[in-house]
């Protein structure tokens, strides 16, 4: 605030009285208390509904306070509407992406479980199938193919290889 432009105003006694109780509480000048007054009103826009004719207008900060605070209610409410909306999306997804997997595994601990297939068995096996007959065609027996692989895989790759192989080609979870 700045001390170098003062200008006289002229007010109601009764409300110069309320200024210097004010001032006096507060410990600030009159000066002080009016420029904060002014900056409040024009801050949180009461002069919108500022009624030149009437000497005083009650501000029942309550309802204020109360309507603020509803407000921000409202919008945590739908806010959390919106998050919780999407968690339960990412669980939905989640379930039938696990659903899947839950299959295969049933699938392949209990192939006699007749209730759940995997859904992916006859592509699997024409693959096979196949990849063997292309072997035999060019003149390789299963039995030569692990020979070639232990040769240009490292030991590691070469043993995941054969489990590999051995599962799928039993169905089953070793």
């Amino acid at each position: 605030m700045s001390n170098y432009s003062r200008k006289t105003v002229k007010i109601y006694s009764e409300t110069y009285k309320h200024l210097e109780r004010i001032s006096k509480e507060t410990g600030k000048p009159i000066l002080h208390v009016v420029s904060t007054i002014v900056n409040t009103f024009v801050e949180n826009e009461f002069v919108k509904d500022f009624n030149l004719e009437a000497k005083t207008k009650p501000i029942n900060y309550r309802e204020l306070l109360t309507t603020s605070l509803n407000e921000q209610k409202k919008e945590l409410t739908n806010m959390m509407k919106e998050r919780t909306n999407t968690i339960i999306g990412f669980i939905k997804t989640l379930d039938k992406k696990v659903e899947g997997t839950r299959r295969d595994i049933i699938f392949k601990v209990d192939p006699e479980d007749d209730t759940i297939t995997h859904p992916l068995e006859y592509h699997y096996d024409f693959l096979i199938k196949n990849l063997i007959y292309l072997l035999k065609l060019n003149g390789m027996e299963q039995e030569d193919m692990f020979e070639r692989l232990y040769e240009v895989l490292s030991r590691d790759e070469y043993e995941f290889m054969v489990k590999s192989y051995n599962s799928v080609m039993s169905k089953r979870i070793n």
